[in-house]
């Protein structure tokens, strides 16, 4: 019997030759109900990836989302890599899973300075979902990074607030 992926709720039931004479409690059973989920699909990438415009600027995110939750357990059992198209030079990362969605960042130790301009491709593959079904087809990406005047870039801090209260002494 083929069933098809969705939710399921299964019993067992058995029925013995009939003794004579008829005894109910042993000629058949009916087990309790057991409710669960038949799921044989791989996790399929929803939407567009991040940033979707083709053009990185700082604070933008850098992501990939799927129609299902994915297994983000640690160590993680998808592989991801960003590197620049140029040179085929890796770039250092730090890499997020969370529900559906692989979100990246550029480590502290990658030099946007070195990026602004420069093409970059994001390449994951082997994400598997909460029940193990394992995509394998590699999904990729890529974008430009922004290019802009680092020296009169700045950050707006709009609110600063604190655990304990601070006392002057």
């Amino acid at each position: 019997v083929h069933l098809e992926d969705g939710a399921y709720i299964l019993r067992v039931l058995s029925a013995c030759t009939p003794s004579i004479p008829a005894n109910p409690n042993i000629d058949s059973y009916t087990s309790p109900q057991i409710s669960g989920n038949i799921d044989r699909s791989a996790p399929v990438q929803f939407g567009f990836p991040e940033p979707s415009d083709g053009e990185y600027w700082p604070g933008d995110e850098i992501s990939i989302t799927f129609d299902e939750e994915l297994d983000c357990s640690l160590p993680y059992l998808f592989q991801l890599t960003m590197m620049r198209v140029d040179n085929r030079e890796k770039i250092p990362t730090l890499v997020v899973c969370d529900g559906r969605t692989i979100r990246v960042q550029l480590a502290s130790r990658a030099s946007f300075d070195e990026l602004m301009g420069q093409k970059i491709e994001i390449a994951v593959v082997n994400m598997h979902d909460l029940v193990g079904n394992r995509q394998g087809s590699v999904h990729s990406w890529s974008f430009r990074m922004a290019v802009f005047n680092l020296q009169t870039a700045s950050a707006e801090l709009t609110r600063i607030s604190f655990r304990k209260e601070i006392t002057d002494t």
